[in-house]
């Protein structure tokens, strides 16, 4: 025996599977506004620099920064000894210090307001000086230097 349907006007309000569904999707939506997401930020540490972080060449922060100086504080939170090497007692950016968000050079993209995309990698890279003088001097014909 086949149950009778009720007229439309009749039916019991909520029951609809659209509004189950729009119920169902707005349920979901409430519980992922209670996530937040996060993307992390890597960090390229060059040879001098390893001692203070353990050894390591690469320094991953799970964080969101904004900009380049959140993702430093992030940095300095797990290995402070690197803090007085890149940044002065004023905290500026050190003179022979370069930084690089992706392959952007922050000295002419903002310094530390610089905006830190989301999965960025950020390198650390010293300026490196110095050279022979004298007769180590490379003639043009270049390297090796022969008498």
């Amino acid at each position: 025996m086949r149950r009778k349907r009720r007229p439309k006007g009749l039916r019991q309000p909520g029951t609809s599977s659209t509004f189950l569904r729009l119920r169902a999707l707005g349920s979901f939506l409430n519980e992922l506004r209670c996530f937040t997401i996060t993307v992390s930020v890597t960090f390229l540490i060059p040879g001098p620099l390893r001692p203070f972080t353990g050894g390591l060449g690469h320094v991953e922060i799970e964080l969101s920064p904004s900009t380049l100086r959140d993702a430093l504080e992030g940095l300095w939170t797990l290995h402070p000894g690197i803090r007085d090497r890149v940044i002065t007692e004023q905290g500026e950016i050190r003179e022979h210090v370069n930084l690089f968000v992706g392959n952007e050079d922050v000295r002419y993209t903002g310094g530390l307001a610089t905006p830190v995309p989301a999965g960025a990698e950020i390198s650390i890279v010293p300026a490196i000086s110095g050279g022979m003088m004298g007769e180590g001097v490379p003639k043009p014909g270049g390297w090796p230097y022969r008498r």
